[in-house]
């Protein structure tokens, strides 16, 4: 009788048991919380229409999700350096739980980087995606600087991460498609292929500008610079020559940059012994003549990337570039950056050769929902950016003056530098390299800049065309 008691308690034991372990093992984790942020983010990697990635693959997997391709940079990355991928997809039907990007990237002598990951930085899975959605989001990872050099190759496809955890490997999702993309055979689509090489220099320093907010009052743009709120702004003291190398004596360049919620702000200041600048009609080839230029990249890849130019009389040259100089300068240059306020003032007289000026400044707003992929600034906030002037004297075309080293190509976007954004008040710092005096200002302009034609950086420079 007393065995039998213990075996029927043992069988309830038992059951309980069980039905506990059936409710874990059903029982998904709950889903992230995110903050707004991240929501924001979110939001941002979900694109309007159809991408045109430089990398086009056009997988389609399960007839649920299709990988349309990837952008890369940079494309022959030597061991040592960042890599950035940005993936493209296009949700066609509404995908499972529990699907995972898988990665692998093949380099020589054997060696293998695994890259798995969840869209968008984790935050964002494929079974939120809603059917005709494109999602668009960036990847980074570094090469090992011992890794040999030579051909690398990398793979991609979707596995189940439920099954992965119960049996240790993964089923992955059909490659529907086959007849149209390389594959492996076993699910995996050939993204990128690229010559992997040994540096012959170091990669370039990472040039970086924290941004602040703009103390106080915002500044009126009169092109005086010499408001109370550029004391707080971030300073670029001075810039080098179109090929890194440092500018001393009189002739120099320095940028201050600041924000608020609504406007990111430029002050840019030159020394100049001959202010010169004939050209009168906006989108005119600026970058001919005595010139202050802006570049802005807010997405980082290269895309949609604005060019500003304003030249001494306040003339403006605003365009936007689809990718590297396409479309041509002249179709760009349609483009207008709206809410675009602009403003020179000047230390001398304008096209006058037999005279010996002192230099001009330049102040300038630009809306932030006017810059492609930027819809709003938050601490931690990065975007691309250069700074280039174009120098002339007795008219002639001198040394260009750049922030980023882009050498003979403005339109460089790898050797830009980035502005972050930061809640933090700088202490006033020196002022600007040339203080102009009491010159009449420029009447501003409210008129947007945007991607402009590329100056021929040299010393001396020959001008080309955007």
């Amino acid at each position: 009788m007393k065995g039998i008691r213990i075996s029927r308690v043992l069988l309830s034991l038992a059951v309980v048991v069980a039905v506990i372990s059936v409710a874990g093992a059903c029982r998904r984790p709950a889903r992230l919380v995110l903050s707004k942020d991240q929501q924001a983010r979110i939001q941002e990697s979900i694109l309007d229409a159809a991408p045109t990635p430089e990398h086009v693959v056009n997988a389609n997997f399960g007839d649920k999700v299709e990988l349309i391709g990837v952008d890369m940079k940079p494309a022959n990355p030597a061991p040592g350096q960042e890599v950035t991928v940005t993936w493209y997809w296009h949700c066609t039907r509404k995908v499972q739980d529990g699907w995972k990007v898988f990665v692998h990237l093949e380099l020589p002598k054997g060696k293998r980087m695994g890259l798995d990951h969840v869209p968008v930085g984790e935050l964002f899975p494929m079974d939120r995606w809603e059917p005709g959605q494109y999602v668009k989001y960036q990847m980074n990872f570094k090469i090992d600087a011992k890794q040999e050099v030579g051909r690398a190759v990398m793979w991609a496809g979707l596995f189940s991460v439920d099954l992965y955890n119960s049996r240790g490997t993964g089923e992955r999702m059909i490659v529907v498609n086959r007849d149209q993309v390389k594959h492996d055979g076993e699910n995996r689509v050939n993204v990128v292929e690229f010559q992997m090489n040994r540096s012959a220099t170091p990669p370039a320093p990472d040039t970086r500008l924290t941004v602040n907010p703009v103390i106080g009052s915002a500044p009126v743009i009169d092109g005086a610079l010499d408001e109370e709120a550029w004391k707080g702004a971030a300073r670029i003291v001075r810039l080098g020559d179109a090929f890194g190398k440092p500018i001393s004596g009189e002739e120099g360049t320095s940028v201050m940059v600041m924000n608020d919620n609504d406007f990111i702000y430029f002050g840019i200041s030159a020394t100049d012994l001959s202010i010169e600048a004939t050209l009168k009609n906006r989108d005119d080839q600026l970058w001919t003549e005595d010139v202050f230029e802006i570049y802005l990249d807010a997405l980082l890849d290269g895309k949609n990337y604005l060019e500003i130019q304003v030249s001494p009389a306040n003339v403006v040259f605003d365009a936007l570039f689809e990718s590297h100089r396409s479309p041509k300068w002249e179709d760009a240059a349609k483009h207008t950056v709206e809410g675009l306020v602009s403003a020179v003032k000047l230390d001398g007289t304008i096209n006058k050769v037999d005279d010996i000026d002192r230099g001009w400044t330049m102040e300038a707003k630009i809306p932030v929902k006017s810059i492609p992929g930027l819809a709003s600034i938050s601490p931690g906030t990065t975007l691309r950016a250069n700074f280039f002037r174009m120098n002339m004297h007795q008219g002639r075309l001198g040394r260009a003056h750049a922030w980023g080293p882009g050498g003979r190509d403005f339109h460089d976007l790898e050797k830009m530098g980035v502005l972050e954004f930061s809640t933090v008040v700088a202490v006033a710092g020196d002022k600007p390299l040339t203080e102009p005096a009491k010159a009449a200002p420029a009447a501003p302009t409210p008129e947007a800049p945007a991607p402009a034609a590329p100056a021929a950086p040299t010393a001396p420079v020959a001008p080309t065309a955007p």
